[in-house]
């Protein structure tokens, strides 16, 4: 199955797997694609529980992750990235957000247990970038030579 022109957000799929939040949790590859309402409709009715669909904002999305290790101890594979000629994505173009593409993909249906029903998750296969919004990274603040001196007065914030 192919969702076509999905807005893709926070794309950790390139290169090495990152820590997950808890970094002694492991490691992974992941995004977020934002959903149109065709998009939605296309998920539920491939079988996707809606308790994977998010909303925040106003903005329907859904989160992805694969984890780097399988349950079995083995390597995972990473995320296949092609670009829009079919060539395979250069590792070292990062995808920034607002960027198009297709995902193909399956779902998985997870058993019963802990006392969520049955559902089925969206298992990304493959990840077609179709209009690239390059990664720019932000600065986040400037060191100067001398350092930075943190004065905190506890006393008057009383």
């Amino acid at each position: 199955m192919i969702l076509k022109n999905v807005e893709m957000r926070w794309a950790k799929i390139l290169g090495e797997p990152r820590d997950k939040y808890e970094p002694s949790d492991g490691k992974e590859w992941s995004c977020e694609f934002v959903l149109q309402p065709e998009h939605v409709e296309a998920l539920k009715a491939a079988g996707v529980h809606e308790r994977y669909i998010k909303e925040k904002d106003g903005t329907t999305y859904i989160k992805y992750s694969r984890d780097a290790e399988r349950r079995d101890g083995t390597a995972a594979k990473p995320i296949r990235v092609i670009a829009a000629d079919g060539f395979e994505w250069d590792q070292n173009k990062l995808i920034g957000n607002g960027s198009l593409v297709d995902v193909q993909y399956i779902v998985n249906v997870l058993a019963k247990r802990a006392g969520l029903p049955e559902r089925g998750k969206m298992a990304v296969l493959a990840i077609k970038v179709n209009e690239l919004v390059p990664y720019e990274q932000e600065e986040q603040f400037e060191l100067s030579q001398e350092g930075t001196t943190v004065r905190e007065d506890w006393a008057s914030e009383e």
